[in-house]
């Protein structure tokens, strides 16, 4: 599947753009939430400054990924990517600082990368999927 590079999307409130070493205070701070962590598939408790740098640096450069930030008011607030890309199909993820859930952010920015996905980023994308926690309700609208 060939790619489009893509250095950021915007929405009216967010910016999606590539993860950044200085991102990892952010990073840490949200994935060191123990409900942030209990969320997400492979995010370890505790979660520090090491654990945001390797994200950054070995998970976020993965050929078969486009992972972004997601900043809201200038602050990254979040992550949302599409992971496993092969063929014809992804899988979309995401994880947010739990100060924003409930705001519709995920939303927001999974829409703008679907988006994305299916206008040219990924050519020959034909299926996004994704799943979420039971018990996180707000991931089942």
């Amino acid at each position: 599947m060939a790619t489009t590079a893509v250095s950021s999307i915007t929405t009216p409130r967010l910016l999606l753009r590539p993860f950044a070493r200085s991102d990892t205070a952010a990073i840490a701070s949200h994935c060191g939430d123990l409900r942030v962590a209990r969320m997400c598939r492979v995010v370890p408790h505790p979660y520090g400054i090491a654990e945001a740098e390797f994200f950054v640096d070995q998970v976020c450069s993965r050929a078969d990924g486009r992972i972004y930030a997601i900043v809201l008011g200038g602050h990254v607030v979040g992550c949302v990517g599409l992971e496993s890309i092969s063929g014809e199909s992804a899988t979309l993820g995401y994880w947010l600082g739990a100060e924003t859930w409930g705001l519709g952010v995920a939303t927001e920015a999974a829409g703008a990368l679907i988006d994305h996905a299916f206008g040219g980023l990924l050519d020959g994308l034909e299926r996004i999927e994704s799943g979420y926690w039971s018990e996180n309700v707000g991931s089942a609208k």
